[in-house]
């Protein structure tokens, strides 16, 4: 089990996924996640548009929160769905 962390200002090219060096979608993080891990999401917002049919598959073992705690915090725009999530 590991926490997986999301920031918009993170990579998927370069990132890791660690506090230090997070990933830049919320999406690549899930499909790069496993079982009982957990992706914590960093303040801010967050263009999840054009995923071009990467849509990750979201397992019942997963995890996901606000860095804060407080998911207004963290807004999401995805594939023509504006939202706070």
């Amino acid at each position: 089990m590991a926490n997986i962390y999301v920031s918009p200002t993170g990579s998927d090219t370069t990132g890791d996924g660690s506090y230090n060096n997070p990933y830049r979608h919320i999406y690549y993080a899930i499909n790069q996640a496993s079982d009982g891990d957990t992706i914590i999401c960093k303040s801010g917002t967050y263009n999840e548009e054009n995923l071009q049919g990467s849509y990750p598959y979201l397992r019942a073992g997963l995890t996901i929160k606000s860095e804060t705690g407080n998911f207004e915090d963290v807004i999401v725009y995805a594939d023509g769905w504006t939202g706070r999530n």
